[in-house]
């Protein structure tokens, strides 16, 4: 009887740990992924570019200053000589609210949504902002669209198991030859 109650309780006590292992196991530790040569891996976020042989990574340096604590992962270019279409990955840890992310940066390019206009230097730069639904590396990102007067800012956010949030931020220049959805579309899934 008392061998019976044992097994019982050891029984119990397996499927506690294996339910414990399999509800931690759920959830993605944050990473700011890695650079290999040309390649960018990310297992938290499920995404992986190779860069096309016209592309280079740069000096994170390059990105000049980015807020709201996000780290910069990487940023490649077209080539050496034409910094654009420039492509930034960054990532946060933590629980945010991607709306409340997305409508900062918009204001530090110069507005909040709609139509405005904003200084650079002796320059005036008509700025519109709009809120778009992107699909990278199979997932839905929210995109917010700067479109400049000069190119396009697309920052594109998604948040992941509520650790954290993966961002793309792409830099186009009017008359390039190359859109942001055929840079997103370097991004795939793991």
């Amino acid at each position: 009887m008392r061998k019976n109650v044992f097994v019982r309780k050891l029984f119990a006590l397996f499927l506690v740990g294996v339910l414990t292992l399999s509800l931690t196991g759920c959830r993605r530790s944050y990473s700011v992924g890695e650079v290999d040569g040309t390649t960018y891996t990310n297992k938290w976020a499920e995404v992986k570019v190779s860069l096309p042989s016209d592309y280079v990574m740069m000096d994170k340096s390059q990105m000049g200053r980015v807020s709201n604590g996000f780290e910069v992962a990487c940023v490649f270019c077209k080539n050496n000589a034409t910094k654009v279409p420039l492509c930034a990955v960054m990532t946060r840890e933590g629980d945010v609210d991607i709306n409340q992310i997305g409508e900062e940066f918009t204001q530090e390019f110069g507005g909040t949504g709609g139509s405005t206009t904003i200084q650079q230097g002796g320059t005036t730069v008509q700025v519109t902002i709009n809120k778009d639904y992107y699909t990278i590396a199979g997932e839905s990102f929210l995109c917010f669209h700067m479109s400049l007067s000069v190119g396009d800012v697309y920052c594109a956010f998604r948040e992941i198991d509520d650790t954290g949030v993966f961002a793309i931020c792409v830099v186009t220049l009017t008359g390039g030859d190359e859109s942001e959805e055929d840079i997103f579309n370097m991004f795939k899934e793991l």
